[in-house]
């Protein structure tokens, strides 16, 4: 079970990046690596009372001179039924759209 995410935005890639670290920190979401070069991130949640938390592979491309925003997000135990990929996705999105729209 994973949900896997991508959307468009009218900016650079490195610009883009560099708000998207902010992002998923408002978020609440924890940067785990970070490999500006190729702009990827890998982001997790935390153990809560109802999963054993999430993770995010999120990577931003350049798109003929817009950014394209990739989000893979998936339980860090497979058999993890409760995960919620869905709401932290949304968020980080949510937060790079009042930046950038």
């Amino acid at each position: 079970m994973e949900n896997i995410a991508s959307k468009e935005y009218n900016k650079k890639p490195d610009e883009l990046f560099q708000a998207l670290i902010d992002a998923v920190q408002e978020a609440g979401l924890k940067i785990s690596k970070i490999e500006k070069p190729i702009r990827r991130m890998e982001v997790s949640t935390g153990v809560s009372l109802f999963s054993f938390g999430e993770s995010c592979e999120i990577i931003v491309s350049d798109s003929n001179g817009k950014s394209l925003v990739y989000v893979r997000a998936k339980p860090k135990i497979a058999w993890n039924i409760t995960a919620q990929l869905d709401g932290k996705v949304k968020k980080v999105f949510q937060i790079l759209n009042n930046k950038f729209i």
